[in-house]
């Protein structure tokens, strides 16, 4: 009897199938060098010197520079990624409905 049991489960979930529904994507997740703070502007000690000023000067100005094209390439990877998710999204509207999706269907 159990090996009845058995051997009718085994022909019934063979007649079947499972199509899954294919979920949207949800998040864009930029690389983490993009998500790094920018450096703050240095301080000028008591006693610095004009040089010292200057060079401080310089090293915050490149860092600023450093940071404007980081923000830059950020914001970039967000827009190809959003719209990435976007033409992903749409196809799965498309698809899903056709593939019956999430329901069993039998051959």
């Amino acid at each position: 009897m159990k090996r009845m049991l058995i051997c009718a489960a085994v022909l019934v979930s063979g007649c079947t199938h499972y199509v899954p529904v294919v979920t949207p994507a949800l998040r864009c997740e930029p690389a983490a060098n993009l998500l790094q703070g920018c450096e703050r502007p240095g301080l000028m000690p008591d006693g610095s010197t004009y040089g010292d000023l200057l060079r401080q000067s310089q090293t915050d100005r490149q860092n600023l520079q450093r940071c404007a094209l980081q923000h830059a390439d950020l914001v970039q990877a967000l827009a190809v990624c959003n719209e990435e998710i976007e033409r992903h999204n749409q196809a799965l509207t498309q698809i899903n409905p056709k593939t019956g999706s999430g329901k069993s269907s039998s051959p």
